[in-house]
This record gives structure tokens, C-alpha cells and sequence, in this order.
């Protein structure tokens, strides 16, 4: 924002985005995660081991 880059309405949605993505990623009940990067994407697998 201070070079100009950014609008100030970029940066509060983005937050708002982001955080809402976090929380729904945190809270969804599929052991399956898939992640996106620049140029490649990974696919896993979550397995909780219970004691």
C-alpha cells in the first residue's frame, strides 16, 4: 500500500479471504489435502492414530 501497489480494499478482502479459507480447511472433515504451489500441486492424505 505505501508504494502504491495495492489497493487498501485488496489487502482487507484478501485477509478476509484467506481467513475464511483457513478456518473452513480447519474445520472440514475430509482427510484429503490437496495444495497448490507455482508450478506444481501436492495430494496427501491425513490419518489421525487414536491411542
Amino acid at each position: 500500500m505505501k508504494v502504491h501497489a495495492h489497493w487498501q480494499s485488496d489487502v482487507l478482502v484478501g485477509a478476509l479471504v484467506g481467513t475464511g479459507v483457513g478456518l473452513w480447511a480447519s474445520r472440514r472433515d475430509s482427510p484429503l489435502i490437496v495444495g497448490w504451489l507455482p508450478g506444481w500441486f501436492s495430494v496427501g492424505y491425513v490419518h489421525h492414530f487414536k491411542p
